[in-house]
């Protein structure tokens, strides 16, 4: 009766070690399936690699690795991308509607030209992001942080920027009309040329920024408005 039930105690570790086998190599399988609309990349390491033009919507790149690769004119649409890197990532003129990137880090990213209409960004790091023409429209940034980002151009019609702390960004002759700028910190931003149609400045601080009639403000607690 010993002898069997030591065989079952041994039989139950080695059926729970190919288990834990089975799932760890589960992951690197799971990153090695070429891009797909719908594929499940999450955790998975994506740098520098040349992802341009692929489709990958609804896809799960949730923590996910994608420093300096190159995903431009890709398809991001209703992908979750929360808490993915995507440090250096080249995003020129890709399609990125309604994705969930929260907290997503997009430092120093390529996102010229490219639509996030109806995405969050939540709580995202765009620090020194080259974002000339970029389609914000309806974006969610509450909490967002940027550091000498350039978003020329940009469509921020609508969109939610309450409590992000923008700084030094260049947001010459950008559409913010009907934007929600509540406890915003926008200092030694220039908002030359831009439009702030319907804009909510709740609490926001224009420090030292550069408004669109090309007035400075220096004093705190002053807006454009």
């Amino acid at each position: 009766m010993k002898f069997l039930l030591r065989m079952c105690a041994v039989g139950a570790a080695v059926l729970s070690s190919l288990a834990f086998t089975a799932t760890a190599q589960a992951a690197p399988v799971r990153c090695a399936v070429s891009p797909v609309a719908g594929i499940d990349w999450h955790g998975c390491g994506k740098a520098g690699l040349d992802l341009h033009g692929v489709n990958l919507s609804s896809a799960n790149v949730s923590f996910a690795n994608f420093t300096s690769a190159n995903l431009s004119n890709s398809t991001l649409n209703d992908a979750d991308m929360h808490h993915g890197i995507f440090t250096k990532v080249n995003l020129a003129g890709a399609t990125v509607l309604r994705a969930n990137a929260n907290h997503g880090a997009f430092s120093e990213a390529i996102l010229t030209g490219a639509d996030f209409s109806g995405a969050t960004l939540r709580a995202a790091n765009l620090k020194g992001v080259s974002a000339a023409g970029v389609n914000l429209s309806g974006v969610d940034l509450s909490a967002s942080n940027a550091l000498r980002s350039v978003l020329t151009g940009a469509n921020l019609r609508s969109a939610t920027l309450y409590n992000v702390v923008w700084r030094g960004v260049n947001l010459r002759n950008a559409d913010l009309t009907g934007a929600d700028l509540t406890l915003a910190f926008l200092a030694g931003a220039d908002l030359t040329g831009a439009t702030l149609t319907g804009v909510i400045t709740t609490g926001a601080t224009f420090t030292k920024a550069i408004c669109p009639n090309g007035i400075v403000f220096g004093r705190p607690g002053a807006n454009c408005n």
